[in-house]
């Protein structure tokens, strides 16, 4: 092989080195690029979990509120009826007269102790007692942590779609550049080859001349 046709050689394998080269570099720009668009994604979505777990929290907090509510409410309407009946049973106890004072204030001590209104049977308008709210309640705060807990699993995964996602391109990319590293070794040593057997041509030719 003549030293132009080697010549010739050197330079088509210069230009796939200067190839391989600009390659390597577009994939350093490109894993850049992805790790800050992974970035990205992984912003939006923590975003977008914590909206939708304060959302979840938002409502289930305001259906508490209401029941609690309803639970103070009962309360205080028991309360001001048996503080009601005490009142009425003590004006009853001091019109009826000294004569009668101990044996009337015995047995009003013993009717109001047993007509005293309970929270546990008191009903609202609703026809609901503390304890059905109370039940509601403890319904309300297990349904909120089954969809939290359901929230925060659906979030996770897309979290782990994307990070695989990302995985998976970074490993392409990664073996790309390894492949594309072999190859500019490739093409180093063989330049390295063709310009030695250039210099040789070119010394063979050198000492025919002469």
């Amino acid at each position: 092989m003549g030293w132009v046709t080697l010549t010739l050689r050197k330079k088509e394998l210069k230009r796939s080195h200067a190839d391989y080269q600009m390659r390597e570099l577009q994939i350093s720009r490109e894993e850049r690029q992805m790790a800050r668009d992974y970035h990205y994604q992984q912003t939006v979505l923590t975003n977008d979990k914590n909206q939708q777990l304060n959302d979840i929290k938002e409502q289930y907090n305001d259906q508490k509120s209401d029941i609690r509510e309803k639970m103070d409410a009962i309360r205080e309407a028991v309360a001001e009826a048996n503080n009601n009946q005490a009142a009425t049973s003590s004006n009853s106890s001091t019109s009826s007269g000294s004569s009668s004072s101990s044996s009337s204030s015995s047995t009003s001590s013993s009717s109001s102790s047993s007509s005293k209104v309970s929270t546990a049977d008191y009903t609202d308008s609703s026809g609901k007692t503390l304890t059905d709210y109370q039940n509601e309640l403890s319904e309300l705060l297990q349904t909120q942590e089954a969809d939290t807990n359901s929230e925060k699993s659906y979030w996770e995964d897309e979290m782990a779609m994307i990070e695989e996602e990302a995985n998976d391109e970074e490993t392409a990319l990664e073996q790309e550049k390894t492949q594309i590293e072999a190859q500019m070794e490739s093409i180093s040593n063989e330049i390295e080859a063709v310009s030695s057997a250039i210099s040789t041509e070119i010394k063979s030719s050198t000492i025919q001349l002469a």
